[in-house]
């Protein structure tokens, strides 16, 4: 449980799993987890599916930005708060058009279209 709990508190901060490009100007703002099995968001009787013994969480994360058009990058630091983690797939829509492309470590930098 303390380990659940320690990835759930890592998943909540933001600023350090995700750093945008300082000339956008972001701040970090609400983040929503959902993870039936943890009791975060939905509860187990209201989905009606039943559990394989592999659950995920998924999360939502905003930040408000003075001018997020200015972002050329994102920084992305679940590597290094999640040191199992392999890969990560991204998919992202900038004004440029869509983005999708596959991270894997060391590589922690998401290049935005300008």
């Amino acid at each position: 449980r303390k380990a659940v709990d320690a990835a759930v508190a890592r998943l909540r901060n933001a600023a350090a799993l995700f750093a945008i490009d300082p000339a956008a100007q972001c701040t970090p703002g609400p983040v929503v987890l959902t993870s039936p099995v943890l009791g975060l968001g939905t509860p187990p009787a209201a989905t009606g599916a039943k559990s394989d013994g592999h659950e995920d969480i998924e999360a939502s994360y905003e930040f408000t930005c003075v001018d997020g058009f200015r972002a050329g990058f994102v920084e992305v630091g679940l590597f290094e708060a999640f040191s199992r983690l392999k890969r990560i797939e991204v998919q992202a829509v900038t004004r440029k058009g869509q983005i999708k492309a596959t991270l894997k470590r060391p590589a922690t930098r998401l290049t935005l279209a300008r």
